[in-house]
């Protein structure tokens, strides 16, 4: 199943890059289907999902270093020494944005008090797709995308940097970063669909 879904996704994506479409916009889609449908009528959806995140597991180191590699050595240190205070400005604003946004979003839903107050950290990390776009930026504009693109990983790598210890810190205080706690949950019977199960899992 998993190989099959592999080539599925490598095939939209040449069929989308023909079409001089989206590709990255292609393989979202395709992995929301994968992701969120059975092999079989009454099949549980986390099967098809967990046998796409096997799969593309095997390839992501490469993927990862050759991607990020590659934008690291098209980056332009001398317009991102330019762009550095803008950069910083766009950080904060981006983080309390997401404070407002994660916030209100939390309180509407009726979370608990402690639960709003960290749930803008889980979002702040960014780097893949972004990176991604901010390249097709640099390459459909080239007169000035490079520059915009320098302007854009560095509030990327910022995001990355202070990303995953923000998140931890939220996990941490949510409680969720229990092993055994994490272990109970997934063990629990459960009556609802296999999205319900998932939820249930994460979230206290």
């Amino acid at each position: 199943v998993g190989v099959l879904v592999a080539l599925a996704g490598a095939f939209f994506y040449i069929v989308q890059d023909v079409l001089k479409s989206e590709p990255l916009l292609a393989c979202v889609v395709a992995g929301i289907y994968a992701g969120n449908r059975g092999d079989r009528p009454g099949e549980d959806m986390l099967n098809t999902g967990e046998s796409l995140q096997t799969i593309t597991s095997i390839v992501l180191p490469l993927i990862n270093v050759s991607f990020f590699t590659l934008g690291g050595a098209a980056l332009d240190v001398d317009s991102l020494g330019k762009t550095l205070e803008v950069a910083l400005m766009l950080f904060v604003s981006r983080l309390f944005a997401l404070f407002c946004g994660a916030s209100l979003g939390s309180w509407l839903a009726g979370w608990p008090r402690e639960h709003i107050r960290i749930a803008w950290m889980a979002f702040v990390t960014q780097a893949g797709v972004s990176i991604g776009l901010a390249k097709e930026v640099a390459e459909s504009f080239p007169e000035w995308g490079p520059s915009l693109k320098s302007l854009l990983v560095a509030v990327i790598v910022l995001n990355q940097l202070v990303g995953p210890p923000l998140f931890k810190v939220a996990l941490i205080q949510a409680g969720d970063a229990n092993p055994a706690l994490i272990q109970s949950k997934l063990e629990k019977p459960q009556s609802g669909t296999a999205i319900d199960t998932a939820l249930d899992a994460i979230l206290p």
